[in-house]
């Protein structure tokens, strides 16, 4: 595996983790009300596509091993230029259900390099 993508799926690794720790403990309505706890996860969120993006331009193949991968970078493109008619359960639903899947398959990669 080349350098620049193995640092690209630590980014990913690293903002999957950093989501984790975010979520532990929290409801979907101290997400909706604290603008800090928002910002936070949405920015997470945010390098994780921009991250997936760089690392296809280094190996198109990835396409075929993560999960929604078009996905991930389309939906950085809404959190970065849509942000303001971003959905919060949206969001809250990708941190739950997407990014424990993304986090697992990336584990994987990163092993098998």
């Amino acid at each position: 595996m080349r350098r620049e993508l193995k640092v690209r799926l630590w980014q990913v690794l690293d903002r999957t983790n950093a989501i984790a720790d975010l979520l532990e403990g929290r409801t979907f309505e101290q997400y909706r009300s604290d603008q800090h706890f928002r910002a936070a996860l949405e920015r997470h969120l945010e390098v994780i596509g921009e991250a997936v993006t760089k690392a296809l331009r280094v190996e198109p193949l990835l396409n075929q091993q993560i999960t929604d991968v078009a996905e991930i970078v389309a939906f950085r493109n809404r959190l970065a230029h849509g942000y303001d008619v971003l959905d919060d359960e949206t969001v809250w639903s990708i941190a739950h259900a997407k990014v424990p899947v993304l986090r697992i398959e990336i584990e994987a990669l990163l092993a098998s390099s």
